[in-house]
This record gives C-alpha cells, sequence and structure tokens, in this order.
C-alpha cells in the first residue's frame, strides 16, 4: 500500500476500522530501507501506533471525496438490489480491509442477513463506524453529521 505523504505543514491521515482516524506523524526508516515503519497517532485513544510498511493491512489511506461518493450510492444501491451477493474471494488479499469499497461491501452484505451472529454484528459495527469517521474527515464536517448522511444510504436497509 501506498501513503502520499503531504507535504510540510500538512497532515497526513490514515483510517483503521479498529482505532478510527489517526495521523501519520513520522516515517522511521531502518537502515537496510525493507523494515521502514509508519508512526501513527490516534488522538481518541492518546495511542500511537508503529505499523511496518510492509504489513498495511489494517490501516488504509482515507479517500478522496470522489471515491467517497462512488462508495456511498454503491452502498445505498447494494441495500436496494433484490440479487446484491458480496463475495470476498473476489477481493485480492492486499485490498481486503483497507479498501473503503470493501467495507461498503461488507456492510451491505451483513444488512442482507435477516440474523447476524454475535460476530458479525461486532464486524458491522466497528465497519460502520469507521465508514462515519471516514466520512466526518473526507467531507470536513462533525461526526454527528457524517452519521447522518451514512444513516441515510442505510435506511432502506
Amino acid at each position: 500500500m501506498i501513503f502520499k505523504f503531504n507535504g510540510e505543514g500538512e497532515k497526513t491521515y490514515v483510517i483503521s476500522v479498529e482505532l478510527g482516524l489517526g495521523e501519520v506523524k513520522s516515517l522511521l526508516r531502518m537502515y537496510d530501507g525493507l523494515h521502514d515503519h509508519i508512526e501513527v497517532y490516534y488522538e481518541n485513544d492518546d495511542l500511537t501506533k508503529y505499523y511496518s510498511i510492509n504489513n498495511l493491512n489494517m490501516i488504509r489511506s482515507i479517500s478522496t471525496e470522489v471515491k467517497m461518493k462512488k462508495a456511498l450510492v454503491e452502498l445505498g444501491d447494494q441495500i436496494n438490489s433484490e440479487s446484491f451477493e458480496f463475495d470476498t474471494s473476489s477481493y485480492s488479499r492486499g485490498i481486503k480491509k483497507i479498501d473503503v469499497f470493501y467495507i461498503v461491501h461488507t456492510i451491505a452484505s451483513l444488512l442482507s442477513h435477516d440474523e447476524l451472529s454475535d460476530g458479525n454484528k461486532f464486524v458491522l459495527d466497528q465497519y460502520t463506524k469507521s465508514l462515519i469517521t471516514e466520512v466526518a474527515h473526507v467531507y470536513d464536517i462533525e461526526r454527528q453529521e457524517a452519521r447522518g448522511i451514512v444513516f441515510d444510504y442505510l435506511k432502506c436497509a
């Protein structure tokens, strides 16, 4: 996964399903260049985590406004589709948990079930919160307003 580090004075953000919005503080380069790490600070939890650049499957870059709009429209379309069925095998391992479209597809898929296990309820809750956090950041709005936007797309479920 490639992160675009913003220029001097600009902040770079990533999103984690588990921890929410994080600010990339630095790229820690190791002597061999193979084991570099990204330092990410999560303000809500007052937590700093280090991710190996070789294993970034727990975080993703923040979506652009265009990509977010497309993902939200797709979410609404999938929820309204009688024939929607999400097959995780169509996603490569590299983007499985980090792509906003995977998040949207998973939410739609889980909402299509009549009953959910406790584990699936947890995943639905975490993915929905992650999407709300990302919408708030992408559109530079309050979390409550972002929640309203996401739930407007989910209201047909």
